[in-house]
């Protein structure tokens, strides 16, 4: 379960000279294209939640020291288990970034979603849900498919407002039984995500998951 809200805007810290790009900025596109596939996914999806997350700011840090294009943590960095914990100290450099999104909570996120709605052809579903994984957590990814759709999932056609109550619940719950303040913007998380998914589909995305590429990260 990932506590930070979405979005670089929330509580940045620090000093970032990257400009904020607009939607359609290719800047960092190659790098998008080359760790896709280690999440299973269309490359403009990864877009997507770069341009949501930091406005393809490199070097932009929130104060819950989330950092970089895909706002990614020193402490949850996913390339440790690839043999690459040196490079979870450099979450500034995109590449670095990228990868350790695509192979931790991206593909954490994808290989839920596809196990638990192995029907889903809807590409705004996919990627709300997808989002809000890399966001709150495969934990709380999983615990709301299951609250709206049941154990087995289906094609997790549920409603919009279902999905936003289930999120909503989610947090609630959680913070509840550990004794913890609500997070900010628990009650907004799959309403944002949304805004990713709306992004995703304005570039051209009609199916996110993809099986073309190799992921350059192997496990060592």
């Amino acid at each position: 379960v990932t506590e930070h809200p979405p979005g670089a805007d929330y509580g940045e810290v620090g000093e970032c000279s990257a400009p904020r790009r607009g939607a359609s900025d290719a800047t960092y596109d190659g790098i998008f294209q080359q760790y896709a596939p280690c999440a299973g996914l269309d490359w403009r999806v990864l877009k997507a939640v770069a341009f949501r997350e930091s406005a393809f700011r490199e070097c932009v840090e929130n104060r819950y020291g989330l950092t970089g294009l895909c706002q990614v943590r020193e402490d949850t960095c996913a390339l440790r288990r690839f043999g690459r914990a040196a490079d979870c100290n450099n979450l500034r450099n995109p590449e670095i970034n990228t990868a350790a999104a695509a192979v931790g909570q991206l593909a954490e996120g994808a290989r839920r979603i596809n196990q638990k709605c192995p029907d889903l052809t809807d590409p705004n579903r996919y990627i709300t849900l997808l989002y809000f994984g890399h966001n709150s957590g495969a934990g709380a990814l999983n615990a709301v498919i299951r609250a709206v759709e049941g154990e087995n999932g289906g094609n997790c056609d549920g409603s919009n407002a279902a999905y936003d109550a289930a999120a909503t619940e989610f947090w609630v719950s959680y913070s509840e039984s550990r004794g913890r303040k609500l997070p900010p913007n628990h009650d907004q998380r799959m309403p944002y995500a949304r805004r990713v998914a709306e992004l995703a589909v304005s570039y051209g995305v009609t199916n996110p998951r993809s099986e073309g590429g190799e992921c350059p990260i192997s496990r060592r």
